[in-house]
């Protein structure tokens, strides 16, 4: 299955169905096309599946009060702007899909949905569906790629937005943007910046494709990699780690809600909370854990100065 582009639809300015989860991944994404005038009919998110529980339902719209320093949730921006908020424990319910279908939405939009959208979905949109995905696909397709990006020391990523087809984060490229990661940069600023030129992107391939001026491009496949969810041995780091690949690692995963641990050479584990220096020389980092109150975890050619905790006896 592949999306329609060659009819644009007649609609002036096309009707988006938003699919997301509260994450910034969703929220910022879904705030640009607000902003850029693209009228979205409605937004989808995951609820959890319950016996004898309607297979989609519309929640309750609130106002609640935003602060000016601090980034407005899903949830939050919808209700602002009085956007249905559909609870959905499947996609794959005829109720659901009757539901979607009275909307009558020309386009659906894909960012951070944990399920993938049935193609019977999709051909309820005349332009087809978009997903955002924060690689440079066809790198890192995958359900957290930013996990894995800092987890193979990359330093070059990118976003991409291309056309839902059967196969996941294989379709069409519509656009993408790549650029450099900083060394060490903490994975929610990385998250907040794929968000924020994921949206940009967003808006430039919706008006691309309704106004017929489209241009996708298939994925190269010999190009392509897939990662799934990280294991327990994907969290680890050790004494053969070099400290510049253990600094990027953890200062990108633990913003991002992961638990990462450090294996010594005597097999020990030790749950690692927070980086607090890098050191050269383990004279130095000595010094700086009895200022920082920090342990002590050898590298290849370092030492780092942890918080960490010890696990349970």
């Amino acid at each position: 299955m592949s999306n329609r582009i060659s009819c644009p639809t007649a609609r002036e300015r096309p009707r988006v169905l938003f699919f997301g989860r509260p994450c910034r991944l969703s929220a910022l994404p879904l705030q640009a096309l607000i902003e850029s005038g693209i009228p979205v009919v409605a937004v989808v998110v995951p609820a959890r599946r319950r016996d004898g529980a309607a297979a989609v339902r519309l929640r309750s719209l609130s106002l609640p009060v935003v602060l000016a320093d601090r980034e407005p949730a899903l949830e939050q921006i919808a209700s602002h702007r009085r956007i249905p908020i559909l609870e959905a424990s499947t996609l794959r319910h005829t109720q659901v899909l009757e539901r979607l279908r009275q909307l009558e939405p020309d386009m659906l939009v894909v960012s951070c949905f944990p399920w993938r959208v049935p193609d019977e979905l999709v051909a309820l949109a005349p332009l087809g569906g978009l997903n955002l995905h924060p690689s440079a696909l066809p790198a890192y397709r995958g359900p957290d790629p930013l996990f894995w990006i800092y987890r193979h020391g990359r330093l070059r990523v990118g976003v991409t937005i291309h056309q839902l087809t059967a196969e996941l984060d294989a379709g069409p490229i519509v656009e993408q943007s790549v650029f450099d990661l900083p060394l060490g940069l903490p994975g929610d600023w990385l998250e907040r910046e794929a968000a924020r030129i994921g949206g940009s992107l967003l808006v430039t391939a919706i008006h691309a494709l309704s106004e017929g001026r489209a241009r996708p491009f298939s994925q190269p496949e010999k190009q392509a990699s897939y990662f799934s969810w990280p294991r327990a041995e994907d969290l680890e780091i050790g004494p053969d780690w070099p400290a510049w690949r253990a600094v990027h690692f953890l200062n990108g995963v633990l913003p991002l809600g992961y638990q990462p641990v450090y294996r010594s050479p005597d097999g020990d584990l030790v749950a690692v909370r927070r980086l607090l220096r890098w050191c050269r020389t383990a004279r130095e980092a000595g010094e700086h854990a009895l200022v920082l109150r920090g342990s002590l975890l050898p590298l290849r050619d370092g030492v780092l100065v942890a918080e960490v905790e010890l696990p349970p006896n």
